[in-house]
Parts: C-alpha cells; sequence; structure tokens
C-alpha cells in the first residue's frame, strides 16, 4: 500500500509540472502555485493530506516525521534553509525551512517542486547551491511506518577482504543483509586468500554476491589485470545470473597520481570484462578520485553503474558524469552479526529486482549499447555507410550474450547487421 501511495506522489507532482510559481500564490493554486501549497496539493491528491492549517514549509517540517537521507525514498519531503528570508516561529532546533521539495529517493539528486526558475518542474540538488541548503529529510506520518533499512527501495549490503577473516554468512544473512562483494585479486599477482571461501558461502547463505579487482594503474595493462580477476573467478565456479562484479579504482600510496589517463583505464578495464561476461561492471571509487583524476571527461564511464564511497551524514550529491548512485558506501567501521570487526557498509538505491539486474548477463535494456561512440559504434557507423539505421536502440544484441561474442544491429530496411568482436569480421544478412 505505502508503494502504491509513493507512486500517486509523484505522479501528481509530475501532472502539475509548467504550474507556474508565484510566492504566496491564491490558496486554490489553480494557476500559479509557490513550494509549499505545491507539496500540501500533491499529498492531499495522493491520499495522505496533512492537518488543515498547515501552509508553510516550516509548518509542513513540523507536522512530518524526520527520516535519515540515506533512507530517503520517493514521495518523502526535503527541507531547505536560506533560500530566502523566511519568517514565522522556527523549529526546536531553531531552523526555519525556506524551501520544501519531493524526493525520487536516496542515490538520485532530483526532486519536484515549484520555484522561480521553472515553475513547478525537477530541480537538480546536486549542484552547490541546494547542497547547501539543504539540512532536513522528512516522511508524512501517513507513510511513516515504513522501517527505512527494511524498505524494499533501499537494500543493505556489505564489502569483504582479507580483513574480515572468515565470516559466518549465514549469520551475516540472518541479520539483512541482502548483497556482499568480496576482494577477488590485485594486479596481476594478488589473490585473496578468503575469496574462494567467500564466493561460494555468501551464494549458499541466499546473499547477492559480488567480487571486486583492485586496479593497479602504471604498473599493468587494463586488460592482463581483467584476465587475471576473470581467470580466478572462473576457478572458483565462474559466474551465476546476478553475481556482480566490479573495478576497486582508489589511491594507493599514491599509484593514481603516478599514472596516466586514470579514466581511459578504467573505461578499458569495464570495457574488456563487459565483453568477456556480458555484465556491466561496477565502478567503486570516491568523489576525490572522480574530480583529482577528471573522470567527467569521460561519459562513457555512465554506462557503467557507480559505486560511490562517502562517509557523510546525508546522502552524496552525485558526481558527473553519472546521473545517479548505484551503490553508497557510507561507512567503514560497521558492525554486522557474523563478522569480527569493522566491515564497509553499502546501500543499494533501488529494489532487489533492480539489484539483480545489475548483474544480469546480457541486459538488452542498457542505452550504452545504442550510444555512438560507446559499445556499438562499429554497427552504427557500417548502418549509416549502407544507407540504414537502427529499427530501435533494443536491437542491438549486448557483448557477451553470444559465445561467439557477436554484436547484432537490426536496421530499419529489414537487414541484420553482425559483427565478430574478436576478428572483426562482419555479415549483412538482407531481409527476404
Amino acid at each position: 500500500m505505502a508503494d502504491d501511495t509513493r507512486a500517486r506522489i509523484i505522479a501528481q507532482a509530475r501532472a502539475r509540472q509548467g504550474i507556474p510559481y508565484r510566492l504566496d500564490p491564491p490558496p486554490d493554486g489553480v494557476h500559479t502555485l509557490d513550494c509549499s501549497l505545491f507539496v500540501l496539493q500533491v499529498l492531499a491528491s495522493a491520499g495522505v493530506p496533512l492537518p488543515s492549517g498547515v501552509r508553510t514549509a516550516e509548518q509542513i517540517r513540523q507536522a512530518t516525521l524526520p527520516v535519515p537521507f540515506a533512507d530517503v525514498q520517493p514521495g518523502d519531503l526535503l527541507f531547505f534553509e536560506g533560500t530566502y528570508d523566511a519568517s514565522g516561529p522556527a523549529g526546536a532546533d531553531g531552523r526555519i525551512a525556506s524551501h520544501i521539495g519531493i524526493s525520487l529517493g536516496a542515490g538520485t539528486r532530483r526532486m519536484w517542486d515549484a520555484n522561480e526558475a521553472h515553475g513547478v518542474g525537477l530541480t537538480d540538488i546536486g549542484t552547490d547551491y541546494w547542497q547547501s541548503k539543504l539540512f532536513e529529510a522528512r516522511r508524512v506520518p501517513g507513510l511513516a511506518n515504513e522501517a527505512g533499512n527494511n524498505s524494499q527501495n533501499i537494500l543493505r549490503g556489505i564489502d569483504v577482504a582479507s580483513w574480515q577473516g572468515t565470516p559466518d554468512w549465514r549469520a551475516v544473512a540472518a541479520s539483512g543483509i541482502s548483497f556482499a562483494i568480496t576482494k577477488a585479486t590485485e594486479g596481476v599477482g594478488y589473490l585473496n586468500p578468503t575469496f574462494a571461501r567467500n564466493w561460494l558461502e555468501i551464494r549458499a547463505a541466499g546473499i547477492v554476491r559480488g567480487a571486486y579487482h583492485f586496479a593497479e594503474l602504471g604498473t599493468n595493462t587494463p586488460e592482463a589485470e581483467a584476465d587475471y580477476f576473470l581467470a580466478n573467478v572462473r576457478r572458483v565456479g565462474g559466474l551465476a545470473e546476478g553475481d556482480l562484479l566490479a573495478l576497486d579504482l582508489e589511491d594507493k600510496d599514491g599509484s593514481l597520481k603516478r599514472a596516466n589517463d586514470v579514466g581511459g583505464w578504467a573505461l578499458s578495464w569495464l570495457r574488456y570484462v563487459e565483453r568477456q561476461t556480458g555484465v556491466a561492471p561496477l565502478l567503486y571509487t570516491a568523489p576525490s578520485v572522480i574530480t583529482e583524476h577528471s573522470l567527467v571527461s569521460y561519459p562513457a564511464l555512465a554506462g557503467y553503474p557507480l559505486w560511490l564511497a562517502s562517509y557523510r551524514d546525508g546522502v552524496p550529491p552525485v558526481p558527473a558524469p553519472w546521473t545517479e548512485i548505484a551503490i553508497w558506501q557510507h561507512s567503514d567501521k560497521g558492525s554486522v552479526p557474523g563478522i569480527v570487526g569493522n566491515v564497509d557498509l553499502n546501500r543499494f538505491m533501488g529494489t532487489a529486482e533492480q539489484l539483480a539486474a545489475l548483474g544480469k548477463p546480457g541486459d538488452t535494456t542498457r542505452p550504452a549499447y545504442a550510444r555512438p561512440g560507446d559499445v556499438g559504434a562499429g554497427l552504427l557507423a557500417w548502418a549509416a555507410e549502407l544507407g540504414t539505421e537502427p529499427a530501435a536502440p533494443s536491437t542491438f544484441l549486448p557483448l557477451g550474450r553470444s559465445p561467439a561474442i557477436i554484436e547484432e544491429l537490426v536496421c530499419m530496411d529489414g537487414s541484420v547487421l553482425r559483427w565478430h568482436l574478436p576478428t572483426g569480421k562482419r555479415w549483412r544478412h538482407r531481409a527476404a
């Protein structure tokens, strides 16, 4: 029922898109809206009205219940201060909310709101301006029976290395952990001595499993490190549907500072692993790495899910070139039953079905396969030479779907183009 209500909240917000903004508009709010009247209308239309007499953003704040930023779900409310000189009684914490919006959920950087820039519409809250003003998230009482950590919209996970020894994975599963990613390899010579045990026992415990590789840039080619990583995954049984793969891109003893073209190296590794497995790996990194090494200069990286390490109270802003955070590592000092000592804590910003899809080989829904300059560029260029174009983005066959590693494109003229990637051979099958 709560999910239905949240969907109605977002739908009602969308239905008002384009209504002009006006500070303190007429109460009917038909032709103009301000931020608080917009929220009140949306909630009432969605079936979760607030008490009569509530009107301002601060009054809405006082009529709702606080929720951690990490547990924010679609339909929850975001509060901002200092957007203008708001008047009226402050809250018990001495703060006064001057602006309010409706979140699309933790890990996204967008909210529905009414403001002077666009009237009712979607606002990017990942900018420096909005991040400096954001101070609280709250939930309508009618939705407050949901436990944030147990919500189907946020899944708890951990990642482990040799430091965690030999976890009791059944105890970990019983504690509510939904996924676990274990270190497998580093460079071309290090194998985590606990990897084999972890890889088998995580799955046996009913937890979604993943394996990550720690990059040693400046020492080896991305292909050599990817081959070493995949060879060791295969030695312990290989991939099952739903298994996750990841590249750990972080600075170790200045390794990234000594490397040339960090973004290019990472992109090559990710693409190579995807070609070999059909799985789009996650990229694990930190905001500092993204900034210092100008990963924004590699927009194709956004085709791979972002696993962001950021230890802060609220959900971190989404760094460009990505538009969302898939997994947020929010602590390195967590405590989980079945593990001795500290462990990294993570949140997946989505449902169990969406988590499973990250590791599903051959997912044809990923747009990267149809984007010029990324996977499929060769077929796109060939189609252009032939005077035709793709019938639809979904006609791309992702790398790894075929044992022969073939890309396929159905064209508007009915012909089918196929490209054998290892050899570069290509075939055109004309329409009957």
